[in-house]
């Protein structure tokens, strides 16, 4: 990896035996993920977690929250959030 963010940024990549070179204004490195989602009342919602603390969806992402039927985990934890900080705050 070379350059400064917001001037232009080259990143050197090997796939299938080729050697690539992508350039941007910026680069995001993530590695791994951890679930993030204690503490956010997701019980109050009905949304269920697997055993390692992600958010339980279906095929479609939809959620088991009881009410809120059709929902993406993403909007459920959204919606949690706000819900909490709201109780927290009263």
């Amino acid at each position: 990896m070379s350059g400064k963010c917001r001037d232009s940024v080259s990143v050197v990549v090997e796939q299938n035996g080729i050697e690539k070179v992508l350039k941007g204004s910026h680069v995001l490195v993530a590695t791994g993920r951890n679930p993030n989602t204690e503490g956010l009342g997701l019980e109050l919602t009905g949304v269920e977690l697997t055993d390692r603390g992600y958010i339980k969806v279906n095929e479609r992402l939809q959620t088991t929250a009881r009410p809120a039927s059709g929902r993406s985990a993403r909007s459920q934890v959204a919606r949690s959030s706000r819900t909490s900080a709201s109780t927290i705050s009263a």
